[in-house]
């Protein structure tokens, strides 16, 4: 993922969206010549997983998100 470790990274901020970082695990597939994977995001790559898992569900068929904390689904009140 660009701007990880040794790998290249742009300059401009704008390139580091969701979308594009969701790309570069996209194209990770293409470069691995892999159809679909299991997708595992840790701290702030968990966002990143998630949102691979939600808007690619052609490639990635699970998502594992580590050292995220559960926050239950809160009950949506509506008052009349």
């Amino acid at each position: 993922m660009r701007g990880y470790g040794q790998t290249d990274r742009p300059t401009a901020v704008n390139q580091f969206t969701l979308l594009h970082l969701i790309g570069d695990m996209v194209s990770l597939l293409d470069a691995l010549g892999e159809q679909t994977a299991v997708i595992a995001g840790h701290d702030w790559g968990a966002p990143v997983a998630w949102h691979a898992a939600l808007l690619r569900p052609d490639r990635f068929r699970a998502v594992i998100g580590l050292s995220v904390p559960f926050i239950p689904r809160r009950q949506l009140c509506l008052q009349l």
